[in-house]
């Protein structure tokens, strides 16, 4: 049997993502247990899950006693499942907070796999995610506790979605709900994981297709009625809880180095400038969508469409409960001035 035959048949269904994913497992899993911490950034992370364990306070992130908002909460929910699920916070096991790093590539390498599949054949796919699950920037990121490498899992797994969503319409075909859903997934994981920077990857990638092939009709095959209902769900209903927990990312070089009293001028100037007209103005603009979608009982117009109002509801509140909670703030920041 040639290479070719044998990659022919490797390649074949799901055996092709799957290779490619062992692949990125057998160049990270030494790693994962035989480094110690690689740099300050790590170590502050594992801390901060730690911390999360400890305290059962998964909203707040901190590093020892002061907050720590740089990044989402996202990677730390992951680490603290992990510890939780293989090891304990006491044990101070710096490979269990690594697990999210090596299964984020890991699903690099297989959503590289399925999604070049799709575009090329599904050798070319096997050939392109091993080579990423291989390389050394990928295995590296596999067995360091940040972001970086299940950010790339996600966004990848988004972005492979999303090619055999764009093949499936160059053919004439509708892509499979599975296919939808792991493109929503990994949008929403990824938002959580590191804010806009997965969603700015995959909406510029949509805006490059669009400005090539001049045309976007095809997108509406995205699923954006129960899709963005999936990420409302799960990033826009909690920013309220996060903004009263005081849990949401700020940009330390300013905030993290002034007094007290300049960061509650900051949080209030923000609050009325920025926050509250924002989140007004849009509550104000999805109400009368909700309404009128909710007595007229609009549906998708995709085959076996769901019903349109439930979006705009969860929409209207994300954005209501976070108008609200901001006013709670404000009045609070206020009032600490005095």
């Amino acid at each position: 049997m040639t290479l070719e035959s044998r990659l022919d048949a490797w390649s074949q269904g799901w055996r092709g993502p799957l290779f490619a994913a062992l692949v990125a497992l057998i160049a990270g899993l030494p790693g994962l247990f035989a480094m110690p911490p690689l740099d300050r950034d790590e170590s502050r992370f594992a801390q901060a899950t730690s911390q999360m364990l400890e305290t059962g306070d998964y909203v707040v992130i901190k590093f020892q006693d002061q907050p720590r908002f740089k990044k989402p909460v996202g990677i730390h929910w992951l680490q603290a499942v992990a510890v939780k699920t293989f090891s304990d916070a006491e044990d101070r096991r710096i490979w269990a907070y690594r697990i999210p790093s090596l299964l984020g590539a890991m699903l690099a390498a297989a959503a590289c796999a399925w999604g070049a599949a799709a575009l090329l054949d599904p050798r070319t796919g096997l050939i392109a995610g091993s080579i990423l699950g291989a390389t050394f920037l990928l295995s590296s990121e596999a067995f360091i506790a940040k972001t970086d490498a299940a950010l790339c899992g996600t966004t990848t797994l988004a972005m492979g979605a999303l090619a055999r969503i764009y093949a499936a319409q160059l053919k004439g075909e509708s892509a499979g709900k599975l296919t939808k859903l792991a493109f929503w997934i990994g949008l929403s994981v990824a938002a959580l994981i590191k804010g806009p920077v997965g969603l700015l990857t995959v909406f510029l990638a949509l805006a490059a297709l669009a400005i090539w092939d001049r045309k976007a009709r095809w997108m509406k095959d995205l699923g954006w009625t129960w899709g963005a209902i999936l990420f409302a769900a799960i990033v826009l209903l909690g920013a309220s809880y996060t903004l009263r927990n005081n849990g949401h990312v700020r940009v330390d070089l300013v905030y993290g180095n002034v007094s007290d009293k300049v960061r509650l001028w900051i949080d209030i100037v923000g609050l009325i400038i920025f926050l509250l007209p924002v989140t007004a103005y849009v509550t104000y603009l999805i109400w009368p969508f909700f309404l009128t979608s909710y007595e007229t009982g609009e549906m998708s117009s995709n085959a076996g469409g769901l019903i349109r109002w439930p979006v705009k509801l969860i929409m209207l509140l994300g954005f209501g409960l976070l108008f609200v909670q901001g006013l709670s703030e404000l009045i609070k920041r206020i009032a600490a001035l005095g």
